[in-house]
């Protein structure tokens, strides 16, 4: 079974239904978190170019990859402590 996970509190919700089932089905758990590109606009926003500080989007995604790093092992943590028989990735 294939869960993603951002942190939030409906994420935790998913990721505990799915080790729920994954226990009673005998499944595999998957639990993986995606990167956001940069932050959108809401819908009609106008858009115009500006200029980005040197090294902006390098920091964006370095602060963004050690979030998913952690919330992905707080995750398999859970899952490793509450469902130890399950095969987790």
């Amino acid at each position: 079974m294939l869960v993603a996970i951002d942190g939030s509190t409906k994420s935790n919700e998913a990721l505990s239904l799915t080790l729920y089932l994954a226990n009673s089905l005998g499944a595999e758990v998957e639990i993986f978190n995606v990167i956001p590109d940069l932050p959108s606009l809401p819908m009609g926003a106008r858009v115009r170019l500006v200029r980005v500080a040197p090294g902006y989007l390098q920091d964006y995604y370095a602060d963004q990859k050690e979030y998913s790093e952690k919330i992905t092992k707080e995750a398999l943590e859970k899952s490793k402590k509450e469902y130890p028989s399950i095969n987790h990735h």
